[in-house]
């Protein structure tokens, strides 16, 4: 998913089917495949989030953008004390990690479709 995807999220568009969780973006063809893992975390954040529009928002309430989290990843990749990357090459890495995992190009296109 890319920045903008997530920054656009809101509760309702999270869909579960037979314990596999999905988030259902409006700009693509297929529901966005959430891993367990992942569907955990997102679980315990929702049980504390406050009831706003956008499901992942600012101290404002507002939807995240962009540059917040160009800026929150600067911040986390310091305090990791990792070089310093962007969300967009960490989707890219993403991409190229779906291929070596042996999915064909139409998935990886489906999944990294803006």
């Amino acid at each position: 998913m890319s920045s903008t995807e997530i920054g656009n999220l809101k509760p309702k568009d999270l869909a579960v089917y037979d314990n596999d969780a999905y988030f259902m973006i409006s700009t693509r063809e297929t529901p966005c495949f959430v891993p367990e893992d992942a569907f955990a975390i997102l679980l315990s954040y929702m049980e504390q989030r406050q009831d706003k529009e956008y499901l992942f928002y600012n101290s404002r309430g507002n939807r995240l953008n962009t540059m917040y989290f160009s800026r929150m990843m600067k911040i986390y990749t310091q305090m990791a004390d990792i070089p310093s990357y962007s969300a967009e090459s960490l989707r890219s890495t993403c991409g190229v990690i779906m291929y070596a995992y042996g999915a064909d190009s139409k998935q990886v296109t489906l999944q990294m479709a803006d």
